[in-house]
Parts: C-alpha cells; structure tokens; sequence
C-alpha cells in the first residue's frame, strides 16, 4: 500500500529534526571540548620539527587543554630553520602563563605519530607573558630520551666495534687471551696466580680488620687516627703559611729571589768567586806560585819536603835536648834550681840601686842607640827620594 503524500512528508520531517538534532548535539560537545566559544589569547613559539602537528592540535597546561594550534608557518626570515606555531588559549587561563613558562611537544600517545603542545607553568612570582607574546620552547622528557637513546645506542655500536676487534685478534693468535684460551696449562698459572692474590688480598684485609700495621690502627684507634690527622692539619698550616709568605716577598726565600734583593748580590759574589777559583786553578795548571810550582816541578818538590824533613829533624832533636834538661833553655825550662837562680838574680838587681842604676843606665844608652840608628835609617831615604842622577850630593856641615 502506498504512503499518502502527508506521510512522507512527516517521515522527511522527522528525518531532518533528528539530523538537525544530532548536528546540535555535535557542535555543543565539539564546543565544549574545544571551547569554541570562549575568548581566546594568542601565543607563538619555534619548533624545530612540526610532524605530527596540525591545525586544531590540542594545547595543555599541565595535561589540562586550554587551547588549540591555530597556525602554522613558516617564518619571514630564510635564515631562521625553525617553525612558527600560533596557538590560541582560553583568556581565562592566560593569567597562568607567565615568564618562565615553555612549550614542548608531546605525542598523544605513544604508538600515536598525533603530537600536541605541552606548557609549563611559569614562576608565579613573575609577570605574565602579554598577549601575542613568545613562549620559550622547551625539550620534552621523549626527546631527551631519544637523544639519550641514540647516544646510548652510538656507545653500544663502538662497543660492538671494539669487542669485534678483540675478537678477531684472539682467533689470529697471539696476546695474553689467545694464550689462556689456547693453552690450558697457562690458564691454569693464571687462575692459580689470581686466587693466590686475592688470598693475600683477603689476609690483609683481615689484618687492617684487626687493627694490625699503619692502615689497621687508622681505622680502629680513632684517637691515633685523631692525633695523625691533627698532625698532617699542623703540617698543612706551617705550608700554607710559608707559601703565604712566599707570596707576600717575605723571608729569606723571597730576598733570594727578589730581583735586586740578596740572591742578585749572592749570585754575583759567586760569579765572582767562580771567576777567582778559576783564575787560580789556570795558574795552578800553568806552574805559577808556589803550590803550582809543586804540583808541576817534582825535583823542587822533592827539594822542598827534604828541607822541610831536615828542619823537623832538627826541631825534634832540640825539643829533645830541651826536654831531657840538656843546654840552657834545656836547664831553665826542666832544673828547678837554674830557674830558682835566676829568679833570686833578677831580684837582687831590682833591690840594688847599684844594679838599678846600671841597668837604667845601659837602658838608655840603648834607646838613645836605637833612635840614632832609626833617625839615619829615615835620612838615608829622604836623600834617595831627593837626589837626582848626576846632581852631586850636599855635603854635611861639620
């Protein structure tokens, strides 16, 4: 049976009320998820690699969106490598960036290639970053976990590369693997060797366990350990101080090395020195004086040390003549009684005014004597510092 024209018509009606109820229903939730009637902020940012990122793409602040991807372009300057990203944001939450606030990109999901645009809460303490303004970008945790990966991954490969070489050297021969592996007897010695090692190891760190030997006493006496790390302080101090005072030009150090201070002039009397010692040792070598003429001319030596043995015979025979009371000096020096005597002689003369008045006589007279002979001694040699060859001389007044 065939519908009338009225029912159809109610059945288009129908259809179009629920289309347009769905198309309603629809725009209030895209509305409400997008916000689209709220008042927007712009912002921009640069971003290396867009891929992934479109138009409408989701903006967060700390997961929660406030925003989509408005534009995105390239930028004036040819120059410039990264990508220009205009996005809007919710003016209610435009109070909650501030300086210090970043952008990163982020993927929806991992197995997603959809990526968004993560902002950072800025400091609250700092002004707010005004409209149009520019967000800093940031590098997400997923970049910098691939960065890291791809170093790891960059490690492994020379790893490998390296773990290669050692291989193929092994299977070539030679080195100290190639023995061990191919040579049990040696791999024995070794592991024999190693475990001897570490025994010795072991025992001595029982010993310093124990409190045996220096390392021992340190870590269980903590008053020796005190004492000691007081010293090694001290001694650290007394550095410090003298290496201040080599800083500060004070001490003998610093006169040694000031430029014009007492190591100049020490160096100098040492040149000086040098040059005399080898002055000397030039004549030395060359014969002259008297030591160099005994070093090179070996009869005058000779000469010279039987002398100088006659004289200590000589000398030795006297002294034992003196020693044994033989002669005068012999008598006064050993018999009591030669020396008694003249002591008893020299005192008669000094109580006799005879004796005095003879030995005050003859004093004089051999003063007057001495004088004399002093006063003709210097005549003589004015007249020969005064006469001139040819000139006759005066002759003395009678």
């Amino acid at each position: 049976m065939q519908l009338s024209r009225a029912t159809k018509e109610i059945s288009v009606g129908a259809f179009v009320s629920i289309g347009l109820i769905l198309f309603a229903v629809g725009v209030m939730a895209i509305s409400k998820e997008q916000r689209l009637f709220a008042r927007k902020t712009k912002y921009w940012t640069r971003i290396d690699n867009t891929s992934g990122l479109a138009e409408g793409s989701p903006v967060r602040l700390v997961g929660v969106q406030i925003g989509t991807v408005a534009e995105i372009e390239f930028p004036e300057d040819i120059r410039e490598s990264k990508i220009k990203v205009v996005f809007s944001v919710d003016r209610a939450y435009a109070n909650r960036i501030r300086e210090g606030t970043q952008a990163l990109l982020k993927s929806l999901t991992y197995l997603s290639q959809d990526k968004y645009i993560e902002l950072t809460p800025g400091d609250p303490d700092r002004p707010a970053i005004p409209p149009n303004g520019f967000i800093e970008p940031g590098v997400s945790v997923w970049e910098e976990t691939i960065q890291q990966s791809q170093g790891i991954a960059d490690d492994i490969k020379e790893i490998t590369a390296s773990l290669r070489d050692l291989l193929i050297a092994i299977n070539r021969g030679g080195g100290i693997m190639q023995e061990m592996i191919h040579n049990p007897e040696f791999g024995r010695q070794g592991v024999a060797n190693l475990e001897g090692s570490l025994a010795s190891l072991r025992r001595t760190l029982e010993s310093v366990e124990k409190g045996k030997g220096l390392a021992g006493t340190l870590l269980t006496n903590e008053e020796f350990a005190r004492k000691q790390m007081e010293n090694i302080d001290a001694t650290l101090t007394r550095l410090r101080s003298v290496t201040e005072k080599l800083d500060s030009d004070q001490g003998l150090v610093a006169a040694l090395t000031a430029p014009d201070g007492k190591g100049a002039r020490a160096v100098e009397d040492l040149r000086a020195s040098a040059a005399s010692l080898r002055k000397t040792a030039e004549g030395l070598q060359e014969g002259r004086g008297l030591i160099g003429r005994l070093v090179h001319d070996e009869s005058y030596a000779d000469a010279l040390l039987q002398k100088i043995n006659s004289a200590a015979t000589h000398a030795d025979s006297i002294l034992r003549k003196v020693d044994s009371g033989k002669g005068t000096l012999g008598g006064i020096i050993n018999d009591p009684e030669v020396y008694q005597g003249l002591k008893d002689v020299v005192s008669g003369i000094q109580q006799s005014r005879v004796g005095k008045g003879i030995v005050r006589h003859y004093g004089k007279k051999g003063a007057k004597e001495r004088a004399e002979g002093e006063e003709g001694e210097s005549g003589k040699d004015q007249g020969k510092e005064g006469a001139q060859p040819g000139e006759p001389q005066p002759q003395p007044t009678p």
